[in-house]
């Protein structure tokens, strides 16, 4: 999808309508009269004086740029002398933080402003730790001790002074008496200092920033000093500090939990009683009457943008407002007010028009569902002509093409735009400028001031008198104004706004900044986002500086959409993590895209992943282009399975080599499996490494062809923090194990080596399992390597030897029953070995002594912990008991997974017996076992008394089967796996209450 240029002579939003008539009428700008002002004031009072419609004020809204019409309310509250009433009626809804932000922000500067200043800026680097495990001079501690205290006692001081409790802000001092006024009603024996201490300490952290949210994260409420950073000491200071203040608040001492803070149970014991008085007075203050005010009205807190938004919000909901109205007394009297002020639409007064433009306006105007900034008359000069036209502004105007005005005098006026231009006279160029800066604002809110529309005002007088006037609107902070510009760009294709994509970014958690095209598939939306959406979508991400990463992960873009995404890397510069990963571009298109990246100067992507795509050797070296200018260091490249030759690969490693050389590198992570042509660029690749490869940490490189007798030495010369390293489906010869083995011997950061499908030769393997360096902790993958019982048998007399190894995966080798029997038993001995994978490599009819020796395993071996198992073409079905009866008294083992060996309900009734007994297992998988609806009965009734399990995928398979032969326990099988849900989920919350205890 290309980019349609914009007429604005068309019948287009923003524009300027087609000949109607030669009218002549007075003009109107967009402004308030005091008349109007006082109306809005007098709805504003009717309905916010309504509990029942301010509780309603949230869904109202929903959709909308929430903070802006908060913002507005707050104002008009305090204009109108309603603060109290607002801040009341909306203390259960998320409104709450806007309201008491504004009243509240400068009481925590009172009360706070000092002690953050000083502990921030001169005792930074002072400790009060009180903590031996953190502390390490045992001696000074006593001395942070009488520090800590010192600054409590300055803090309590300062919290209970008369003069700084008279300053809190009568709001918050109201919603704290209502707090002790209910909780004395419903529960008469409640301690309310303890409620009001939680309200004013505690409760508020959730929502709205008080004391001890304010002392534990100060940048966030505006209490550090400017340009000021915390340092990690002046950071743990506070965190004591507000610990303390807790405590003191609910009047408990330290215990146990914390003994290292029991040294402050003095402090606690003497304050608690000032703390409990201080309480009392804050609720000690009389709360006015319901319409009472707390301040005089102040007019001045309410702008001309307020007005114009607050009359939005009661045209739009005039209906909804009114049916919520208790009487129908004040349901009439918003009637006669609304009708005073007229309809927000018509606050552009159509009365001067004729009926025929009328018509011809507000037709425009709702087959867009669109609102007027400003409607009038003006001389359209045109050669030697001037001509009557209509200038209609809309609120979503599309500013796209605009490029330049210019208005040097007052009444002349020059709108230019990419193709064409206007040029008109009016005496209301100064609102009509003001309506074009408010409405590009809206609609292009992230667009970089380079790229921006420019304004050439005279005289500076008028410049200046405008500048001052206009009242731009904040930057939505929907995803920093993303949500709008995609609005925008949906009416500029003229497609509808997909409401999924609004109602995601609209609720978006504040601290992702992940755009995730996922989320609109088939999958996740009943309607998929199509082609022009997508494109809306990705126009809009051009100037988006809110995330800094693009996930594309199986969504086919079509070629025009691919071209949307290309043009979109030309202009974002705030993307630094892209991910393609099987979008079906062609190796033009990849091409296309890295030179679009290239030729981007504020291109700030240092990861890029564009895994199974035709990226080949044209888009390989298009990829080189753009590492060879990037700004950004790359640190990580996936290229899997991306039919790149050697030409690609080598155009990529030259670029890389030159930029470590001349630069430097923080390459961390290079993938480029299943591109079976990379061995043969590995001459250009390990000088690469040389410059790039010393912050290297990963390497995946399977099925890619490479020697490792040429590309191991290289590794261990130039990546000396390589952690992990995939090696899969390459073959080993044995003139390559030698350096296999020297590899492992001069590796020391070292913790992961995928060697699976290698074809290790038999006559390496225990030289491969014995040479790595007394300094890793490996995890080793053999899986697929041919391996036979005589191997198995060697292994298992390398327990000793193998102190290296802590993960060993076997899994898919033909051991048969003797080889696990005889592994079993080896490792028994182990004292290094922490996990083992032994899966599909069952074979024979020795099943039962293998199974006794997995049995003795994990009874005597109290360093494995974690043990796979899973069954094939012979599954154990019951000669498993005896290992599931084991289990029951087994202290190490805390993850197991003995899936596909068809142990019927039988063995289920046993695994329920043993998890009865175990309280170490914390993950089980145990699918593909036949088990019916009495196994799982028999699993939900021990799940009722495991508290350690907290892992377990239901197992699918067997519940399908079990559905399927036992039609008629379906009710009893949904019962129990629901069950077995609910217990899990019990188990994962109380490890989650363990975890914060702890912390």
């Amino acid at each position: 999808m290309t980019t349609p240029a914009v007429d604005i002579s068309q019948e287009k939003r923003g524009s300027i309508l087609p000949p109607l008539s030669d009218g002549r009428g007075k003009r109107h700008a967009v402004v308030y009269t005091e008349r109007e002002q006082q109306v809005i004031k007098e709805i504003f009072s009717l309905v916010f004086q309504n509990a029942d419609l301010t509780g309603e004020f949230g869904s109202m809204i929903e959709g909308e740029s929430t903070d802006q019409y908060y913002t507005s309310t707050i104002n008009m509250a305090i204009a109108t002398g309603l603060s109290f009433t607002v801040t009341k009626a909306f203390m259960a809804r998320e409104f709450q933080e806007n309201a008491n932000n504004t009243t509240g922000g400068p009481y925590l500067k009172l009360v706070f402003g000092n002690i953050i200043h000083q502990i921030v800026t001169q005792d930074q680097k002072i400790s009060y730790e009180v903590d031996p495990s953190k502390c390490e001079n045992k001696a000074e501690l006593s001395q942070h001790a009488d520090k800590l205290i010192e600054k409590m006692t300055f803090i309590t001081n300062q919290i209970t002074d008369p003069k700084i409790l008279d300053a809190m802000p009568p709001e918050i001092r109201i919603i704290a008496g209502y707090i002790a006024e209910i909780s004395k009603e419903y529960v008469p024996t409640t301690n309310v200092s303890a409620l009001v201490g939680g309200f004013l300490l505690l409760r508020w952290s959730d929502s709205v920033s008080y004391f001890n949210p304010a002392l534990l994260t100060p940048e966030q409420h505006g209490l550090l000093p400017e340009g000021k950073t915390m340092s990690a000491t002046a950071r743990r200071n506070l965190i004591l500090m507000s610990k303390i203040l807790q405590n003191l608040s609910n009047g408990l001492e330290f215990g146990r939990k914390e003994q290292y803070m029991m040294v402050v149970n003095d402090f606690i014991n003497v304050n608690k009683d000032r703390m409990e008085k201080y309480f009392q007075d804050i609720v000690s203050f009389v709360p006015p009457d319901k319409g009472t005010a707390l301040y005089a009205p102040d007019p001045k807190a309410v702008t001309a943008d307020d007005f114009h938004i607050m009359h939005r919000f009661f045209t739009k909901n005039q209906n909804t407002i009114q049916n919520l109205f208790p009487n129908k007394q004040d349901a009439a009297t918003l009637n006669n007010l609304m009708e005073k002020m007229g309809s927000y639409s018509s606050k552009t007064s159509f009365s001067f028009l004729s009926a025929a433009d009328r018509k011809a306006v507000t037709s425009l105007l709702e087959a867009g569902g669109d609102e007027p900034l400003y409607v009038g008359w003006v001389d359209k000069r045109r050669r030697n002509k001037v001509q009557k036209r209509l200038f209609v502004l809309a609120r979503e105007g599309h500013m796209l093409d605009l490029i330049f005005v210019n208005s040097l005098k007052p009444d002349e006026l020059e709108v230019r735009f990419r193709t064409f231009s206007i040029l008109c006279n009016t005496e209301d160029t100064n609102p009509i400028i003001s309506a074009i800066r408010r409405c590009y604002a809206e609609n292009f809110p992230a667009t970089p001031d380079p790229l921006r529309a420019k304004f050439n005002i005279g005289p500076p007088a008028r410049k200046d008198e405008i500048e001052t006037d206009i009242i731009l609107p904040e930057v939505s902070t929907l995803c920093g104004g993303y949500v709008a510009m995609y609005q925008t760009m949906c009416n500029y294709y003229q497609t509808q706004p997909h409401p999924d994509v609004c109602w995601h970014f609209t609720h978006l958690p504040a601290h992702v900044r992940t755009f995730d095209l996922k989320r609109f598939t088939k999958n996740y939306c009943e309607v998929p986002v199509d082609t022009l959406s997508l494109g809306s979508m990705f126009y809009a991400m051009r100037y988006s500086t809110y995330f800094d990463r693009i996930n594309i992960k199986g969504w086919k873009l079509d070629r025009d959409s691919f071209l949307d995404f290309v043009q979109m890397m030309r202009f974002n510069g705030s993307l630094e993590e892209i991910t393609l990963h099987a979008v079906g571009g062609t190796s033009s298109l990849f091409g296309n895209l890295f030179e679009a990246m290239a030729s981007n100067p504020d291109c700030k992507v240092s990861s890029i992943e564009v895994t199974n795509n035709n990226v080949d050797d044209k888009g390989a070296i298009g990829l080189a282009s753009y590492i060879k200018v990037a700004k950004s260091h790359l640190r990580m490249l996936y290229l899997d399975e991306c039919s790149i030759g050697k030409s690609g690969f080598t155009a990529i490693f030259k670029e890389l080599w030159d930029r470590g050389k001349r630069f430097g590198s923080e390459l961390r992570i290079f993938s480029a499996s299943d591109n079976k042509n990379m061995g043969l660029a590995l001459d250009s690749f390990c000088p690469m490494l040389e410059k790039c490869g010393q912050n290297v940490t990963e390497l995946h490189l399977k099925n890619t062809g490479v020697n490792l007798s040429v590309l191991l030495p290289a590794l261990t010369r130039s990546c000396p923090n390589l952690h992990v390293l995939d090696l899969s489906n390459n073959k080993c010869k044995q003139m390559n194990c030698v350096d296999v083995c020297s590899f492992l011997q001069n590796s020391t950061s070292l913790r992961s080596l995928n060697m699976a499908s290698c074809k290790i030769p038999h006559e390496s393997l225990k030289d491969i399992l014995t040479s790595p360096s007394n300094q890793l902790e490996l995890s080793l993958n053999l899986t697929d390597n041919g391996l036979t019982t005589a191997d198995a048998v060697m292994i298992s007399t390398l327990p000793f030897k193998m102190t290296s190894i802590t993960e060993l995966n076997l899994s898919d080798n033909d051991l048969g029953d003797e080889g696990i029997a005889a592994i079993a038993e080896g490792l028994c001995a182990s004292s290094s070995v922490r996990s083992l994978v032994l899966n599909r490599c069952w074979n024979g009819k020795a099943k039962a002594p293998a199974v006794e020796n997995l049995g003795k395993l994990i009874s005597t071996n109290r360093v494995l912990e974690s043990l796979s198992i899973v069954g094939a073409k012979t599954p154990l079905k019951a000669d498993l008991y005896p290992f599931l009866y084991s289990l029951g008294t087994n202290s190490s083992i805390s993850k197991l997974d003995i899936s596909g060996h068809q142990m019927g309900n039988r063995g289920a009734i046993i695994l329920a017996k043993s998890l009865m007994r175990n309280f170490v297992l914390t993950e089980l998988h145990w699918d593909d076992n036949m088990t019916g609806s009495v196994g799982f009965s028999a699993v939900e009734n021990a799940m009722h008394g495991n508290q350690s399990v907290r892992n377990m995928q239901l197992p699918i398979f067997d519940i399908g089967l079990a559905l399927k032969n036992e039609a008629g326990a379906a009710k009893e099988i949904q019962e129990a796996l629901s069950s077995i849900e609910q217990s899990l989920v019990r188990n994962q919350q109380g490890t989650l209450f363990t975890i914060i205890e702890r912390e």
